[in-house]
């Protein structure tokens, strides 16, 4: 997710299920997706919660020690660090989780519309 083999400006929408809380460096994992969603392209992202990790690192999870990385995401981290990548029209909700217990966080967002200029 660091560096996709794809052209820019090319995907219309990009859907991630708990996939960038495992990436090393997920600030050029943001830019990547960024880079290669059309203007206006929709990206829409599930990530775990606090309750996410407590799981992973207390054993409860069925993926206990399979991830060297596990990023730990709160809702106004998400909206902040996506801003920054400038992405645009920003939701995030809190869904209940397979289990049943605690909850992920649900985000959609949009690559913001490219100007005639090159600028956002």
């Amino acid at each position: 997710m660091e560096n996709l083999p794809i052209k820019s400006n090319c995907i219309n929408q990009i859907y991630s299920r708990r996939a960038i809380q495992h990436v090393e460096n997920y600030n050029k994992a943001f830019k990547e997706i960024f880079r290669i969603l059309k203007s206006e392209g929709e990206f829409e992202l599930k990530v775990a919660s606090f309750w996410g990790l407590l799981f992973y690192k207390t054993g409860l999870s069925q993926s206990r020690g399979k991830y060297s990385v596990f990023h730990l995401f709160t809702k106004s981290n998400l909206d902040s660090k996506l801003r920054r990548h400038h992405f645009v029209d920003i939701r995030i909700h809190k869904i209940r989780s397979k289990r049943k217990i605690g909850y992920d966080f649900h985000v959609t967002a949009k690559k913001a519309k490219i100007k005639k200029n090159g600028n956002y």
